[in-house]
């Protein structure tokens, strides 16, 4: 039997020899002889235990499978078995976690053969740490060990490049040298990293010459390109799960099949248990307590339709290790279908008409036709929809003929879309709200009066209504400033500004007439008087002393409150208004002068304005001539330490005159608010000291055409102010005046309104009344919508909220959304 083998053998390589075709070869080269040839890159020692203090050693191996055919090689003239003569491996290496410390440095990967155990070669044995047993036989240690004086020319080059590469090259020194034979992932070399934390380390084939890619050449000197596992990215850390799919913001539907997906890193266990939330992760339903861990499960989606579901991909023996979707994906319903009527309301006279828009819209592709009915209309109406059946994405109109005598009042209608096959049915609410035929007059509503200082804007809002909405109200000007008013149906929100200017005090006061009209012969007039006054604020010539008018008291808290949320002119100089020494002008500054006035409080600290080292309230030429009398020739020291530390070290010295000069200039860097005594103003707020603002669920009332918006607060002590920034899209909203909460009673409401802007303040002028700790509603803004039934509640944005507790102190701010 021997003998028959060894001779088909020989006629077989007679048979390739004649034919000019090798015994096989690899279908991606055929250089490459019989089966393919890899070079597979493993990571031996990837999980790591980040329980034992660092640094780790990770050792990356370079295993080559080669199978061994017989092939004449004709330079020589004779029969040859075919092998591998050289190998060149050249691989660029990246990693994550880029704060964390990796090297491979030339001292753990030396390409010299070193004795036994030669632990620090690339060309290695793998060994048992502790017992010493070899555990993977390096090819290229055993062959140097074998035929003593035969060398391979090898180069490795230190990665300390960006990015780092590694590259190896294996050629012999002359011909008669060793050849590779045949093997079955075969260790080639270890590559050792050594790094300090967890992290990705990607392994792919570089550019780097002299070489182009990864190759192999054979006995007789021809170059192939094998096979291999690049690029790579391999994990080194702990075991861990990550999921994949769903990981947030996938809709699946429900009775659909869907792939969960998942990784498995360092992780080697059999089976895995899948699991889903419809609450966010709060409680888990079991999807398969053991599947086997392929990193796929197709998953048919149960009838359990939630907007917070998550997946859990956990080990089925002892749940360690997990993960859980980033985010929360949705399941859906199957197809299905909406129904909308516009508007929500129609206001309608008696012996008058009207009409609803009634919208079907299609959910996963619904697109069955659907009848339309409607009740609940009054009596001694008709309404009749045209057409009366629809499919989604299709409208109709809903035609209501109200008669003389129907009787006055609110109806809520009922509108129906029943699917004709299978019988499914959507229902809508509208109302129809049925006035008196008689003509109501309009009403507008405007300030009695208001100061303006000249240069500053003067700027409120008109408010036309009528108890007729169909009405279409307009309303005109007459008079200074600008009024861009589009007519409207009630209530009509318009915007007044005017930028004033010095010439303006001559003519003071003026009358500004706006009147609204409803087009049917029905009018209001509202008449403001703008008084313009001149800006001389005096300069302050005291702490505290905002105004100017030589005293510290309740004149100068209506100051700061004028100027902070009613377009009143800022103090003089503007840094007088920095009561508690911090070099910002806010809110607690306010609260910090309440407290000094009425409580007994810290009296004002020495006002901060960065640079101004001659305390005149300017920053220019004559702060660095007072900077240098003071440092070199003994002048008067400066007022304001804060001022004068301008590049915040904590020091007074020529490295701040140096840095103001800079500014001054040469365009340098501004000045910044020292860190030096004296340390007045607010500091960071004690401990636990924290609020949360945001908007809580708005309110629509379908009679005034209003939504209200509450500010939602959370704090934990007692707040003596709070400053407000909002901002919303005017074109899609008018804002109305605010109103204050039970939590604000006994506080005053300070705004000022600029079109899309309202800025706000929101204390005591004399500290008797706080807002008490706890959680709700401090003030409820009101809109009225250019579109009821399209109203984009994200363009209403909190840009800034600022608490002030008793003490003048800031607190920390969380935003809620």
């Amino acid at each position: 039997m021997r003998l028959k083998a060894l001779f088909l053998m020989a006629v077989l390589a007679l048979v390739s020899f004649v034919s000019g075709t090798p015994w096989a070869q690899c279908p991606e080269d055929p250089n490459d002889l019989g089966e393919c040839d890899t070079i597979n890159v493993v990571c031996w020692d990837c999980a790591i235990d980040t329980s034992e203090p660092g640094p780790y050693f990770v050792r990356l191996l370079f295993l080559v499978t080669h199978d061994s055919n017989t092939f004449w090689w004709e330079t020589e003239n004779k029969w040859v078995q075919d092998s591998i003569a050289t190998f060149v491996t050249p691989l660029e290496w990246t990693r994550t976690n880029p704060s964390a410390y990796c090297s491979a440095s030339s001292y753990w990967n030396t390409v010299e053969f070193l004795g036994p155990p030669a632990e620090r070669s690339v060309f290695r044995h793998l060994t048992d740490e502790e017992t010493g047993d070899t555990l993977m036989l390096n090819r290229m240690m055993w062959m140097q060990w074998q035929f003593q004086g035969w060398e391979w020319d090898t180069r490795l080059v230190d990665a300390s490049t960006d990015p780092p590469y590694f590259h190896m090259g294996l050629i012999p020194t002359n011909p008669a040298d060793r050849r590779w034979w045949e093997g079955e992932r075969t260790l080639l070399a270890t590559f050792t990293l050594k790094i300090s934390d967890t992290m990705h380390v990607y392994i792919d084939s570089s550019l780097w010459p002299p070489s182009n890619h990864l190759t192999f050449t054979r006995h007789d000197a021809v170059v192939y390109f094998p096979r291999h596992n690049l690029p790579l990215a391999m994990w080194v850390g702990p075991p861990r799960i990550v999921v994949t799919s769903p990981n947030g913001g996938e809709s699946w539907g429900v009775g659909e099949t869907y792939d969960i997906t998942w990784l498995s890193e360092n992780f080697e266990g059999d089976d895995v248990k899948l699991e889903f939330s419809t609450d966010a992760g709060v409680s888990w339903m079991t999807i398969a307590e053991a599947t086997i861990n392929d990193g796929v499960y197709p998953w048919v989606i149960p009838d359990t339709t939630s907007d917070s579901c998550r997946v859990k991909v956990s080990d089925a023996e002892d749940g360690d290790p997990y993960d859980i979707s980033d985010s929360d994906f949705s399941i859906t319903l199957p197809p299905d279908f909406l129904i909308d009527a516009v508007p929500d309301t129609q206001w309608v006279k008696q012996g008058d008409t009207t009409a609803f828009e009634v919208i079907l819209t299609s959910l996963h592709g619904f697109n069955s036709p659907c009848t339309l009915t409607v009740t609940g209309l009054p009596p001694l109406t008709v309404g009749e929809f045209d057409p009366d059946v629809i499919s989604p994405t299709d409208t109709s109109a809903l035609g209501i003929v109200i008669d003389t005598l129907t009787p006055l009042g609110i109806y809520p209608l009922t509108i129906t879309a029943t699917e004709l096959a299978k019988q499914v049915e959507h229902s809508t609410e509208t109302f129809l709200i049925v006035v008196s035929a008689l003509n109501f007059k309009p009403t507008i509503s405007v300030p009695e009066s208001m100061v303006a200082y000249a240069g500053l804007n003067a700027d409120f809002t008109v408010v036309a209504t009528d108890a007729d909405t169909s009405d279409t109200l307009t309303i005109t000007k007459d008079g200074v400033g600008e009024f861009p008013c589009t007519p409207k149906v009630s209530p009509n929100v318009c915007y007044f500004w005017w930028t004033t200017e010095d010439q303006d005090t001559l003519n003071s006061p003026y009358e500004v007439i706006f009147v609204v009209d409803d087009g049917r012969d029905s009018t209001d007039t509202g008449i403001v008087q703008i008084t313009v006054l001149p800006y001389n604020i005096p300069p302050s010539g005291t702490e505290g002393d905002a105004n100017g008018d030589g005293a510290v008291d309740i004149g100068d808290i209506i100051f700061l409150i004028n100027y902070l949320f009613l377009e009143g002119p800022p103090p003089n100089p503007p840094a007088a208004g920095d009561i508690n020494g911090d070099c910002f002008i806010g809110i607690s500054d306010l609260i910090w002068l309440i407290n000094y006035i009425y409580l007994e409080g810290p009296p004002p600290q020495i006002r901060c304005l960065p640079g101004d080292v001659n305390y005149d309230g300017n920053v220019n030429l004559l702060d660095p001539i007072y900077f240098i009398d003071y440092l070199l020739f003994g002048g008067p020291a400066p007022v304001s330490m804060r001022s004068t530390d301008v590049n915040a070290d904590c020091f007074i010295n020529v490295v701040d005159l140096v840095y103001l000069i800079s500014y001054l200039l040469r365009g340098g860097p501004a000045p910044q608010p020292g860190c030096v005594e004296p340390k007045g103003g607010p500091e960071t707020a004690p401990s636990g000291a924290i609020a949360e603002v945001g908007f809580s669920d708005p309110g629509y009332d379908r009679e005034s055409r209003t939504m209200e918006l509450p500010v939602y607060a959370s704090f934990n002590v007692p707040v003596a102010g709070v400053a407000l920034s909002v901002t919303w899209d005017p074109e899609k909203l008018s804002f109305l005046e605010p109103l204050s909460t039970s939590r604000s009673e006994g506080l005053g409401l300070y705004y000022s309104l600029k079109r899309g802007k309202l800025t706000m303040g929101i204390l005591d002028i004399q500290g008797a009344n706080v807002m008490e700790p706890g959680t709700g509603p401090i003030v409820t803004l009101r809109f009225v919508p250019e579109d009821r039934n399209n109203i984009d509640l994200k363009s209403i944005q909190i840009e800034k909220a600022t608490f002030i507790n008793t003490q003048a102190q800031e607190l920390l701010l969380r935003t809620m959304k």
